[in-house]
Formats: structure tokens, C-alpha cells, sequence
């Protein structure tokens, strides 16, 4: 049984749809399954909870836009037709209903978040419109990415995706072991910090050769790393990540980004997609959480289990923060 059945039958079972035969095939294949064994665990947890219940303050919110829609739709009508239609009047037929629609809207809302906390991705029931590359240069190389959820689509043609383009600046990056860091602090270096291997860069300095400095483990934090540079600074760089169903992955690089203003490339196991469709090397598969379209090899089973590509041209606060190249997230164990 394939994965997609799986998830079928899991789904359906839910809903007591299936047989015994096809839940106890769905359950063999759980077991052998993380990825599904996830969703068996998290239609468990929600059939175990208790029946979500509105807070009235809630409740009381959504009865007010229903009663403000009606309010419009009534005029409308009036415009229209002013005569009642058939059947009981129109402030009858809101009477009983008006609030049991503002119950059910807030506490299905309590329901989607449940889903997002046990880890169930919600699908997509359609693709947001496509938008073009955004080049932007950052304002400066200590800036935090903006914590602005965006929905940043892959470019919609060949075209658009692989013409002649001028690549803003990117962030302030290095790598270290295939991973790509960027710059968040300049601080002191913690007396606690392990050494985690060595940096090769030439950092903000554009006009000198790039140098290699060691590199420190943070003792608290598995994401930072400190750089030791020789006039003297301690730099502090965070991992660049992104989710997808929760999981966290983290952007790697199939090269040295030697300097400040670099971009990180595609990992040299992957030949760069020859359309914006990621083909031949991938294929579309879904959203992240952040609704950026992402792509799994080309004949890889159907989930982003050990990683996943995301397209050139995210927008500026993206985690890819515009990148130019594809980019490949791997898994963070």
C-alpha cells in the first residue's frame, strides 16, 4: 500500500467509511510509515478530544459580522424586489439561525487550530496566483528577517524564471559544513561555546581575498554559531530555516558563499531545473507553512521526508530572502 492510500483510508476511517480488511492494511502500513503514522496519531488525538466549544466572546464577534452581512444582503434585496418572497420573513428566518452560524464559524476555527497543533497540514484547495521574482536589496546586513507571513510564488514561465535577470545582493551568509548561517549579532563570544569546525569568507570586506576563522557552537541555542574573526570581532549567524508540516529544514549550499553579497546555490547532487516547473530535476509538490510552493526530486516518493526545493524569486522576507537560484531545505534532525 502506497502512501496516498494510506492517508485515504485513514482519512475515511475517521469517518467509520472503510472496512475492517482496508483499516487493518492502513494500520500495517503505519507502522513502517513515519510520515503516516503522524497523521494516524494526530486523527487520533482529535477524535480523543472533547467537542470544541466557542468562547462567547467569540461567538458574539461572528454573530456581529453575520448580522452586519445580513443587514447588507436585506438592502440589496429591498433594492431589487421589495416584495418578501414566499415563505416566513426574512427576520424570522435569520431569528434561529444567526446564531447557531456564529457557533459553528468560531468553533470550526477552533478545530483548524487544533489540526495545526497535532501537525496535520491542512491541503490547498487552489494555487495563489503566481507572482513575479522580487529583487530587493537588503537595507542592512544586521537586519532580522520580518517575521511577515507571505505567500511568494514560483515565477509562472520558463520565461520569467530563467531570463536575463540583475540579482539584488544577498544577505549576509556563510556556510559552514554545507549548511548556509546568517549574520544576527556582533557580540562576545559565551566562555561555554565548543568549537564546531571553521568558516571560509571574506565576510563585508569586498576587496580582500577570503580568509578561513573558526567557528563556535553555541552552548544553548543548536541553531547559532559564532565566528571569530581576525581583527578581533565575534559574529553570531543562525541557521536559515523554513517548516513544512510543522518540521523544521534548513537551506544548504552546493557551495562556499565566499562573501558577504553571495548567494547560495543549488547542492551539486541536483543539475539545476531547466524550467520554472522545476523540471527535469523536480516536481511540484505542495506549500510550506509559510504557502512558498516547494518541489521534491523527480521520482522521489511523494513527501518531502529528508528535503525539499523551493524556486528562484521568493519575496525579500522569505527564509530564501529572494534568492535567484533554486534552493534545497534539508531535514534538521
Amino acid at each position: 500500500m502506497d502512501c496516498a492510500r494510506a492517508e485515504e483510508i485513514l482519512l475515511s476511517a475517521a469517518d467509520g467509511l472503510v472496512s475492517p480488511d482496508e483499516a487493518a492494511q492502513a494500520e500495517a502500513h503505519c507502522a513502517s510509515c513515519p510520515e503516516c503514522a503522524r497523521l494516524q496519531h494526530g486523527l487520533r488525538l482529535l477524535a480523543e478530544a472533547s467537542r470544541p466549544q466557542a468562547p462567547e466572546a467569540v461567538t458574539e464577534a461572528v454573530l456581529a459580522a453575520v448580522r452586519e452581512e445580513r443587514s447588507r444582503v436585506e438592502e440589496r434585496a429591498a433594492a431589487a424586489q421589495p416584495l418578501e418572497p414566499a415563505g416566513l420573513p426574512g427576520r424570522w428566518r435569520w431569528a434561529g439561525w444567526e446564531r447557531r452560524f456564529a457557533g459553528f464559524a468560531a468553533a470550526a476555527a477552533i478545530v483548524i487550530v487544533g489540526l495545526v497543533a497535532v501537525g496535520i497540514a491542512l491541503p490547498r484547495l487552489a494555487p495563489a496566483p503566481q507572482e513575479a521574482a522580487v529583487k530587493q536589496a537588503p537595507s542592512n546586513y544586521g537586519g532580522a528577517v520580518s517575521g511577515t507571513l507571505a505567500a511568494p510564488q514560483a515565477p509562472e514561465t520558463a520565461g520569467e524564471a530563467y531570463g536575463d535577470r540583475v540579482a539584488a545582493a544577498a544577505p549576509p551568509y556563510v556556510v559552514l559544513d554545507g549548511m548556509v548561517y546568517r549574520l544576527v549579532e556582533d557580540r562576545s563570544l559565551p566562555s561555554a561555546a565548543a568549537t564546531a569546525g571553521v568558516v571560509t569568507s571574506a565576510l563585508d570586506d569586498a576587496a580582500s581575498e577570503p580568509t578561513t576563522m573558526p567557528a563556535y557552537a553555541d552552548p544553548i541555542d543548536p541553531h547559532l554559531i559564532w565566528v571569530q574573526t581576525h581583527d578581533g570581532r565575534t559574529l553570531a549567524f543562525r541557521l536559515v530555516t523554513r517548516t513544512y508540516a510543522g518540521d523544521e529544514f534548513a537551506l544548504e549550499s552546493g557551495s562556499g558563499v565566499l562573501r558577504f553579497g553571495e548567494w547560495p546555490t543549488l547542492p551539486q547532487r541536483f543539475a539545476p531545473p531547466t524550467s520554472s516547473d522545476g523540471s527535469p530535476t523536480f516536481r511540484y509538490f505542495g506549500f510550506d507553512d509559510r504557502g512558498v510552493r516547494i518541489y521534491v526530486p523527480a521520482g522521489a516518493r511523494p513527501r518531502p521526508l529528508d528535503g525539499f526545493a523551493v524556486a528562484p524569486g521568493t519575496s525579500p522576507d522569505d527564509p530564501a530572502a529572494g534568492n535567484p537560484n533554486w534552493t534545497w531545505w534539508s531535514r534538521v534532525d
